[in-house]
């Protein structure tokens, strides 16, 4: 390695500490992180068994982390003390196993930090400008929340950077093998896509840089051969997968749920306003360029001679703008705040070119080093508030969850829980699992987890169903009989419905709810009892 590369290790290793405290301090992902981390979990299983087991779970579609996840388990497997089995292994432990595919991903992304790193310093000579593109995980809490689950933006954010990156060398260094790294853009976009279908914002990035119909052509032909080269695994679930994005275009809630409506102007413009509000330094750099873009315009009438920012310069910050804007468009119509991720990443580059440009314009007789090396330090200390802030964050949540483990323990040893969907628990886990599992593969997932979990009564509350892996509701049976049995979920909402459910195919009268524990967490637990006793 070059010496004038160490110091490039800065940040990534940093970014490693982060992310492996934070996993530490949020303890067991089905403490109210199982989804989707553990439906990766599974259809990683399914691909690394190499049976002709199909994947269950294609809503992203996702494939690229179910197969770099089937790898990990693979390797993980291959040389650990486990089972004789693969599938009894992972789901006996598949804590240990979703640690394994995280870790792997953490290093992963430091890697690309580090690549994207050297080559922002070989195109710019600035160590400044190459760190604080460097600084992009830590700009928001929202984001920095990713990469200790094992999910989509776990993933992407390596091809992410790396793109972004190759943006930056065609754009201020442009390579004398174009084709090579248009080919290698398009290629990574297909992944980009492949897994999450959602961020075909950042294709538009590259698709609008590319000069001329032809190169635009070829970029898309790579994009497309990638995408889908890397859905092969999802192949048999081609009519769901169309199915399920054509209810996210229709219909105005989120997963595809509500009226039939491509559009809620009100609720729409009341996302916007919330995005802008929550991510307060995502509006600061959106408007700033904004901002610059204006100016270059005034720039261009005002004089004949070559404006602060060349064509190409201007166009790549053009098309940062207008890919952050259609994704706040797409994450609006159904706004939750860990939609923002791609759009997040956007503001290291954005923030960088609209700040070059103003420097060039106004103050290019200050030395570089200063007016990046500030910028570098700002965002810095901003990454080091919100690492802290979402550890003291975590910390929190899982106090409160130990809480309730606590009361368990002390007040109800033993008692039979029914669970709800979301609950904290192992099953819960499990169970949202073995749902989003391929169907020819279900029997042989349902066998193992009742043999860890032979008598669990769960609450579907999605689909309003009693559920039980074996067909056995030892739970109710038991409360027929004046045991006492708890009910634990994570959404009150949902309990009118499940003690009529109960009520009506369980041949039971006058049951109610009492809560007997609630945390910060929006976690409940209910006592069952009849009216009157």
């Amino acid at each position: 390695m070059k010496k004038q590369y160490l110091l490039l290790l800065l940040l990534p290793v940093c970014f490693i500490i982060f992310s492996l405290s934070l996993r530490s301090a949020e303890g067991p992902y089905y403490n109210g992180l199982a989804d989707p981390s553990y439906v990766y979990l599974i259809n990683s299983l399914s691909l690394a068994q190499m049976n002709g087991y199909n994947i269950g779970h294609v809503d992203h579609p996702g494939t690229p982390l179910q197969i770099t996840g089937a790898v990990v388990v693979k390797i993980f497997y291959t040389f650990s003390n486990g089972k004789n089995n693969i599938a009894e292994d992972v789901l006996a432990r598949p804590e240990v196993y979703m640690n394994a595919i995280d870790f792997a991903l953490v290093i992963l992304n430091a890697a690309g930090l580090f690549i994207m790193g050297i080559i922002i310093y070989n195109v710019r000579k600035n160590y400044f400008a190459a760190m604080f593109f460097q600084t992009v995980p830590f700009v928001s809490v929202n984001m920095l929340e990713v990469f200790s689950l094992v999910k989509p933006e776990n993933f992407a954010f390596f091809i992410i950077v790396i793109l972004l990156a190759l943006m930056v060398k065609i754009v201020y260094d442009p390579p004398e093998n174009y084709n090579r790294f248009l080919i290698l853009s398009g290629v990574l976009c297909g992944m980009i896509m492949a897994a999450k279908i959602s961020f075909i914002c950042i294709l538009l990035i590259p698709l609008l840089i590319f000069p001329g119909i032809k190169k635009k052509l070829l970029f898309i032909a790579a994009a497309s051969g990638s995408f889908l080269i890397f859905v092969l695994p999802a192949v048999s679930n081609t009519n769901y997968f169309i199915d399920w994005v054509g209810k996210l275009i229709l219909h105005e809630d989120r997963y595809g749920k509500g009226d039939d409506a491509i559009l809620n102007t009100g609720s729409f413009l009341q996302n916007i306003a919330k995005i802008y509000n929550n991510e307060r330094f995502f509006a600061v750099v959106y408007f700033l360029i904004l901002a610059v873009l204006a100016l270059s315009l005034i720039w261009n009438k005002k004089s004949t001679e070559k404006v602060s920012g060349n064509s190409i310069e201007i166009k790549f910050l053009f098309a940062i703008f207008f890919s952050m804007s259609v994704h706040v468009a797409l994450v609006a119509k159904h706004y939750s705040h860990r939609y923002m991720f791609p759009a997040l990443i956007l503001t290291a580059p954005g923030l960088y070119i609209s700040v070059l440009i103003l420097y060039k314009k106004y103050l290019s007789k200050i030395n570089a080093n200063i007016v990046f090396g500030i910028l570098f330090l700002i965002t810095l200390f901003f990454g080091v508030y919100n690492s802290r802030k979402i550890l003291a964050k975590t910390k929190t949540r899982v106090n409160e969850t130990v809480k309730l483990n606590n009361f368990i323990n002390a007040n109800y040893p033993g008692t039979d829980i029914i669970l709800s969907s979301g609950a904290s628990g192992e099953f819960t886990g499990l169970l949202l699992a073995y749902f989003y599992s391929a169907e020819n593969v279900k029997e042989v997932y349902k066998k193992i987890i009742i043999s860890r979990y032979p008598n669990v009564t769960s609450y579907d509350m999605f689909n309003d169903k009693i559920f039980s892996l074996t067909d056995s509701f030892e739970a109710i049976d038991k409360f027929k009989s004046g045991k006492t049995v708890l009910f634990q979920t994570m959404d009150s909402g949902y309990n009118n419905s499940f003690l009529e459910n109960i009520q009506s195919n369980y041949d039971l009268r006058n049951v109610k709810l009492t809560e007997v524990f609630s945390n910060n967490n929006g976690e409940q637990l209910y006592k069952l009892e009849v009216k009157g006793n």
